[in-house]
C-alpha cells in the first residue's frame, strides 16, 4: 500500500461524496457509482501488481469509507437530497441518523470492493 495510491483513493472518495451530496440528484447516483467502479478498477489494473483483486478490494473499501465520511460531514444536506435514505434510516429505529448511516455504509463498501476487485480482474484477463 503506497501513500500515493491511498491519497488517490481518498480524494476520489471525497469527490464522489461531495458530488452525491451537492450536485448529482439521488436518482442519478447510480451513474456515479458505476463510473467510480470502472475508474477504480482501471486505476488498480494500471498501478497494482500481484494480488489485483485484494488490492482493488481494499482500496475500494477505503474509498467507500471516504464517501461515508463526506456524507457524515454534510449529513443534513445529504439527507435532504436523498429522501429515500432518510426514510430508510427513520425505519431502522436507531437513535441517530449518524449511527444509522454508519451501520449500513459498510454494506455499500463491501459491494463497491467486490465489484471493483472483480472488474479489475476482468480487465486484467481481457488485456
Amino acid at each position: 500500500m503506497t501513500i500515493q495510491s491511498l491519497l488517490v483513493y481518498l480524494m476520489v472518495g471525497i469527490l464522489a461524496g461531495l458530488l452525491t451530496v451537492f450536485i448529482v440528484a439521488a436518482k442519478y447516483e447510480m451513474l456515479v457509482w458505476l463510473a467510480l467502479i470502472v475508474g477504480l478498477a482501471l486505476y488498480a489494473h494500471s498501478f497494482f501488481q500481484g494480488s489485483l483483486f485484494k488490492q482493488a478490494f481494499l482500496y475500494a473499501l477505503i474509498t467507500g469509507a471516504a464517501i461515508t465520511a463526506t456524507h457524515l460531514a454534510f449529513l443534513s444536506a445529504y439527507l435532504k437530497s436523498h429522501p429515500d435514505e432518510q426514510q430508510m434510516l427513520s425505519k431502522m429505529g436507531v437513535s441517530s441518523s449518524y449511527l444509522g448511516l454508519l451501520l449500513i455504509a459498510p454494506i455499500y463498501w463491501l459491494i463497491l470492493g467486490l465489484l471493483t476487485g472483480g472488474l479489475a480482474l476482468l480487465i486484467q484477463r481481457w488485456s
